[in-house]
């Protein structure tokens, strides 16, 4: 099993369609069926249910696209911290926060932020607290900014 099959078995199943899937991943049709064809035979299970010219997630393959994606996260979340060790000053901050929040207080912070460290770039996710902290608990994000509960007006909070 190759970290590849895993992206293409991600995009198949994102897209629910082999073509669309080639096209976003830049390769043949016949490539990325062929990829995910020896992926099943792998796990020795079929993932897809074939329905026509599109395709949609059997049970088996809902339950291992859950683990895909946490997989490829802890890829990319490893790739990420390898290059901020690499370059402290540069890097992604990914910060979730409430739609409040983002109209009065994160335009000045990140302003401010940007101007002492100018090679960091943001990804930002403006969600309810309901999504926001699983986002956080799940190390989906690095930051987080929420009202705080028991009447306190506001709140930063981060991971480890």
């Amino acid at each position: 099993m190759e970290w590849q099959q895993l992206e293409y078995f991600r995009t198949v199943a994102k897209t629910e369609h082999f073509t669309k899937a080639a096209e976003q991943l830049a390769i043949s049709q016949p490539a990325l069926s062929r990829s995910v064809t020896k992926l099943e035979e792998e796990l020795g299970v079929h993932l897809f249910d074939r329905l026509g010219r599109s395709v949609q997630l059997n049970p088996m393959g809902k339950l291992f696209l859950k683990r895909v994606e946490r997989a490829l996260q802890e890829i990319q979340d490893g790739i990420e911290e390898v290059r901020q060790f690499h370059d402290p000053d540069a890097g992604t901050v990914s910060l979730a926060f409430l739609m409040t929040f983002g109209l009065h207080i994160l335009p000045d912070l990140i302003g401010k932020f940007n101007r002492m460290y100018p090679k960091i770039e943001f990804l930002l996710y403006q969600n309810p607290t309901t999504v926001i902290l699983p986002q956080l608990q799940h190390s989906e994000v690095n930051l987080c900014i929420v009202a705080a509960r028991s009447g306190i007006s506001g709140g930063l909070s981060g991971t480890g």
